[in-house]
């Protein structure tokens, strides 16, 4: 999946199974769990999917909505935490 300047670089795509929208405002993406979440990519306010829509986050890139970090070929973790814990 390429990026808005055409290149192909580490991307996660998040689903709502649902009818509503999923308000994502403020959720943190993070590869290490470990680390504080300050070290995480933090969803911009008004980041929501639609019901039935998909919402693509790329890892380490220039443009689009993007993390700071990339994912390692070697095995590497993502995860998703909000106010409740890791998603």
């Amino acid at each position: 999946y390429a990026d808005l300047r055409g290149n192909y670089e580490d991307w996660v795509e998040f689903y709502n199974a649902g009818t509503s929208a999923a308000d994502m405002s403020g959720w943190i993406c993070i590869d290490d769990i470990t680390k504080d979440s300050a070290d995480g990519f933090i969803m911009p306010a008004g980041t929501s999917i639609g019901g039935g829509d998909y919402l693509v986050l790329f890892c380490n890139s220039d443009t689009g909505l993007t993390t700071d970090f990339g994912l390692s070929k070697k095995g590497d973790g993502f995860f998703l935490v909000n106010d409740r814990g890791i998603v």
